[in-house]
């Protein structure tokens, strides 16, 4: 009795085993297929669009599962190289095109360009594809969402004032734009100061916004010479900051108090009319508007100013593969999923940004005054690839050297002269060590 028993229990025994060990197997089976994706996503409406996207490829994939893990925008880059060092990073991260240069001359990214489908190729503008392809023609990630600028401004201010917002078709000059602010500018309380700014810009961290607004006036700020990049502030570079520069002090059209300060802390001034133009956004901006104008406040959008042109330089958001996955095909059939032309559009709408595919832009979600839907899109058409985007050292030399030397000098602590000087001679040095390491985009 015994011994049977002991033959029951041991068939148990090995049925349980069987059974542990043959689920483990599976589970591991199909953890070992999950391809783990980190998104940047923060909007309500753009994490909903994400999370939609990733269920619906996985209930048409249960083979090749996606698992959707949400990043924070503060901390990627801290996370991206800790995980680059300790092996431990997910198989497709959300990253911006111009934190990718130094971690793709560290040889981290996997080069996405055998993968990439004809159709998504010649569908992704080329402006979007120039700052993530290096000179050799690998590509360094997809670029899905593109943030070109623009101006928003407070309607019943510009009629109270009879000024009428310029359009696409007629943009203002840089000299209509200095009209139009010092008219807008005033003292409505006759306290002798200043309560009614002409125009808010944030400049916390200037360097991008004004290499951003450089080919405005022809300019660059980063040139090439004998095969090496190197920082010239010239004629067209020294108009963009004279511009800048007269109208916080020469016009006094321009709140001193908003170019210390980022995006999201301009924006509470604006809705308490202490100025009537938030002069160069980013398409982003509009969600705040939308989502948080007080009750009757009414905001309209306006295209970029013309200089010498309307272009200016952007970023794009990107989806990259670290070298290090082992699922870079399936991966990148992933990315091609998630990145078609409808769900571009919904996370573009999520996001508040402008998609890349051509074949989003007539999509009648884009073709809408509301919200500055048709503003955004238009204003695509005036972005270009900055020549910085490709430069090794280019976030040391914009911490280090650019973004002090330009607070300086937009707090006037600093002279016009003494800020293009200094620019020059101190770039050279930061510049001059990453060449040393013969580092080539």
């Amino acid at each position: 009795m015994i011994r049977i028993s002991l033959v029951i229990y041991t068939i148990i025994g090995l049925g349980i085993l069987f059974f542990y060990f043959s689920g483990s197997s599976v589970d591991k089976a199909i953890d070992d297929n999950k391809i783990r994706f980190m998104s940047l996503a923060w909007q309500t409406q753009a994490i909903a669009a994400n999370k939609r996207i990733v269920k619906e490829w996985n209930e048409m994939h249960p083979e090749m599962p996606v698992e959707y893990i949400a990043g924070s925008w503060t901390s990627m880059a801290d996370y991206l190289a800790t995980g680059f060092e300790t092996g431990d990073l997910p198989d497709i991260f959300h990253y911006l095109c111009t934190g990718l240069v130094d971690f793709a001359l560290r040889d981290h990214l996997a080069d996405l360009s055998p993968y990439i489908s004809q159709e998504t190729r010649e569908d992704i503008i080329d402006t979007a594809w120039d700052p993530v392809t290096r000179s050799n023609g690998e590509i360094m990630g997809i670029p899905f969402l593109i943030e070109p600028m623009i101006n928003i401004y407070n309607k019943r201010l510009f009629e109270e004032a009879g000024i009428a917002a310029p359009t696409q078709d007629a943009p203002w000059s840089w000299d209509e734009l200095r009209a139009a602010a010092k008219k807008l500018t005033k003292d409505t309380d006759g306290d002798g100061r200043i309560d009614q700014w002409g125009l808010g810009m944030a400049l916390q961290g200037p360097s991008r916004k004004i290499l951003e607004l450089s080919p405005n006036f022809g300019g660059s700020f980063i040139y090439t010479e004998n095969n090496q990049p190197v920082i010239r502030v010239k004629e067209a570079e020294r108009a963009l900051l004279k511009t800048l520069r007269d109208l916080l002090y020469e016009d006094r059209s321009l709140a001193p108090s908003s170019i210390g300060s980022n995006f999201l802390s301009v924006i509470p001034g604006f809705f308490q009319e202490k100025y009537a133009i938030m002069l160069m956004v980013g398409v982003w901006v509009r969600q705040q508007m939308s989502e948080h104008s007080p009750e009757g406040f009414r905001w309209g959008v306006f295209p970029g100013v013309k200089g010498v042109s309307q272009r200016v330089g952007t970023v794009t958001q990107t989806l990259s593969i670290p070298k290090m996955s082992n699922k870079t095909s399936q991966a990148m059939d992933f990315i091609e999923f998630f990145l078609n032309t409808g769900n571009m559009a919904e996370l573009a709408v999520g996001d508040w940004e402008a998609p890349t595919r051509k074949s989003c832009f007539s999509l009648p979600v884009f073709q809408t005054t509301e919200d500055g839907w048709k503003q955004a899109i238009e204003a695509v058409e005036n972005t270009e690839a900055m020549t910085w985007l490709g430069v090794p050292g280019y976030t040391e030399w914009q911490g280090r050297v650019a973004n002090p030397i330009l607070e300086e000098m937009f707090a006037n602590r600093l002279t016009l002269d003494e800020a293009c000087k200094k620019l020059e001679t101190e770039s050279a040095q930061i510049l001059k060590r990453y060449r040393k390491r013969r580092q080539r985009w």
